[in-house]
């Protein structure tokens, strides 16, 4: 049986939504109608519907027979807390915060966003978010974002799995890893962080066998020994792609108002991405092609050592000179592999 906390966010068997309504404009209609491809068991709960989309609706989540295993909570901040003492009376131990208007709305938001993250602990409930898309996992359909496949699209299956500190950030990595036909295993975004972080995603990711490589979008971490830690580790066993985002004065400050966190020293995540063995990306396109080339890997390929192969002189050399500060070497290829190089491509190769 898998014993990592947050597999359960991934595979819930039952799924309580709070907040779902038939509203077009509202984040619980797009959830409720995502959750529509789920393979497991869906409760809306809003005290305002009996049904929805034929789906019974009950009015609070003590009204739900039997156990939840997961929670999505979409309903304003002002009612957060309401709702998670009544999913801490009902048992629930997994939530995800979709909710906004805590740490990164003022100092308001951040007491409340500290008063939940202590009943929590608390409890032993385990959160993701506030402020969050949640997860997406196309292994069984489950999918928490609050952006309609109308306007997203999603990918279909694959070996590439996506963590993300920013929601815009994943679903436009989504998108476009759709349209270029590239598919993912899951993903996860978790916003303000006020419980699960990055490294427990790492962690989660490194075990699990439907992930044969993580795309990692940063503004900051928590934790950061605890990060390079799992950094470490998931990159000794799969490709691992970071995009450290908030590099400069500007960005820094851009972190600040979205997710209530503070960018670091980026010479710092720089060093620490390169002592992990993870490939950092430069910008979107620098991920987009980074993770499509990990993500078509037919097997995990981690370590240092390169063996570049090419038609132009030219770009063996610029290429060289990028691996080299990149951190790889190119050990002198084994003259039994040079043969069978020899009869794989055309002499001008």
């Amino acid at each position: 049986m898998p014993t990592n906390d947050l597999h359960d966010f991934f595979y819930p068997g039952t799924v309580a939504l709070i907040g779902a309504t038939d509203k077009p404009t509202k984040p619980g209609r797009a959830v409720l109608e995502n959750l529509a491809s789920f393979k497991g068991t869906v409760f809306p709960v809003n005290p305002k519907h009996t049904e929805l989309f034929g789906r019974r609706c009950y009015a609070t989540v003590k009204d739900i027979p039997g156990k939840i295993d997961l929670a999505i909570v979409v309903v304003p901040s002002t009612f957060a807390e309401q709702v998670m003492g009544e999913l801490r009376d009902k048992g629930v131990r997994r939530v995800i915060l979709v909710s906004a208007g805590f740490a990164e709305a003022g100092e308001e938001g951040a007491r409340l966003q500290q008063r939940i993250r202590e009943t929590a602990r608390q409890y032993g409930i385990r959160v993701i978010g506030p402020n969050a898309l949640g997860v997406f996992n196309s292994d069984n359909g489950l999918d928490s974002f609050f952006v309609s496949r109308e306007r997203v699209s999603r990918p279909g299956a694959g070996m590439l799995s996506i963590i993300a500190q920013s929601g815009a950030i994943t679903v436009i990595l989504m998108e476009a890893l759709a349209r270029d036909g590239i598919g993912i295993a899951k993903a996860i975004n978790y916003g303000n962080r006020l419980d699960v972080d990055d490294a427990d995603a790492l962690d989660y990711f490194a075990d699990d066998p439907k992930t044969g490589a993580v795309a990692v979008y940063l503004e900051s971490v928590a934790d950061g020994t605890k990060f390079l830690q799992a950094a470490k580790r998931f990159a000794s066993k799969k490709p691992l792609v970071i995009w450290k985002a908030g590099k400069h004065t500007l960005g820094a400050i851009a972190v600040s108002s979205h997710t209530a966190t503070l960018a670091g020293r980026y010479g710092l995540y720089q060093a620490a991405i390169r002592q992990s063995g993870a490939v950092e990306a430069y910008g979107f396109d620098h991920m987009i092609d980074a993770v499509k080339a990990v993500a078509l890997m037919d097997y995990p390929c981690t370590g240092n050592r390169l063996l570049i192969v090419t038609n132009g002189g030219g770009m063996a050399v610029a290429a060289a000179d990028q691996a080299e500060q990149e951190g790889f070497i190119m050990p002198r290829t084994p003259e039994a592999a040079r043969d069978r190089l020899r009869q794989a491509f055309p002499p001008f190769f």
